[in-house]
């Protein structure tokens, strides 16, 4: 663990809950987490400490990627959650038969609450996937593909 973090130049104090009385409680005043630390490192996450795995998720998270694809569409927080005020002519979502009006309930089988939301998931979608989606149109449930 030390050597994992002198390559990085983080620096940090290492102190041994089960050797230093007061030193659990200390760490759980100090940052308010309780529990096993959860690491997401772009599309990685990583349970616990575990150098290797993080090392690779901060080598894959330094990695170029693709641009984060577009679905075409510009979304709004409306009443009832994220609402659909612009669809791009031509775009995945203009395709895939998508409406200004349209509220956006799920991408990819994850719900969305808000126009941020959508935004959160923007980054974890690949060019060329397909991409399901659920709105609610005048009422109605519509299932459709869109592809990015």
């Amino acid at each position: 663990m030390k050597e994992f973090l002198h390559r990085r130049g983080v620096s940090f104090l290492e102190r041994d809950v089960s050797v230093v009385p007061g030193a659990a409680q200390e760490a759980v005043r100090l940052s308010g987490q309780v529990g096993v630390p959860v690491t997401r490192i772009g599309g990685a996450v990583v349970v616990g400490f575990d150098p290797d795995r993080l090392g690779e998720a901060l080598a894959a998270a330094e990695t170029p990627r693709a641009a984060t694809p577009s679905l075409g569409l510009e979304v709004q927080d409306g009443e009832q959650g994220p609402e659909i005020q612009t669809i791009h002519a031509g775009g995945p979502a203009d395709q895939a038969g998508l409406q200004a009006g349209d509220r956006l309930l799920a991408l990819a089988g994850i719900p969305v609450n808000s126009a941020q939301s959508v935004v959160r998931l923007l980054p974890e979608l690949l060019p060329g996937q397909a991409l399901p989606v659920v709105v609610e149109r005048l009422g109605q449930r519509l299932e459709v593909a869109l592809s990015l």
